[in-house]
């Protein structure tokens, strides 16, 4: 149709799923501080050493939630092994990453975290 945009994404799920991939788990480094259980990571967790870590949004399985994927936020470090500084019990991630220049420009721009689930 004209004017319809090839690229628009009627859900997250299709745009993680086009443009995402599996990640790793592994456990937590020393000197990485953990969150809340409940919560994601946000982009600033990662930012704070960019030269270490990438931010990640996506989906993920823990332990104590293997019946389905919950939309979540990680970083990897530099091994490519995730970094979950919110759950210590992850096992299936899968998201899309995001540059540290893409990060900064968003953050600037707006108050919320989530990139991909900005509603």
């Amino acid at each position: 149709m004209a004017g319809e945009r090839r690229d628009a994404y009627t859900r997250e799920a299709d745009f993680i799923l086009k443009n995402g991939r599996s990640f790793k788990f592994a456990a937590v480094q020393r000197g990485f501080r953990m969150g809340r259980p409940s919560e994601c990571a946000t982009p600033r967790h990662f930012l704070r050493k960019p030269d270490m870590y990438m931010y990640v949004e996506g989906y993920a399985v823990n332990k104590w939630m293997t019946m389905h994927a919950a939309a979540h936020a990680w970083g990897i470090g530099l091994d490519n092994l995730v970094v979950d500084p919110m759950w210590d019990e992850g096992i299936d991630y899968f998201g899309v990453q995001f540059r540290h220049d893409y990060l900064n420009r968003v953050l600037k721009a707006r108050r919320d975290y989530g990139l991909i689930d900005n509603s």
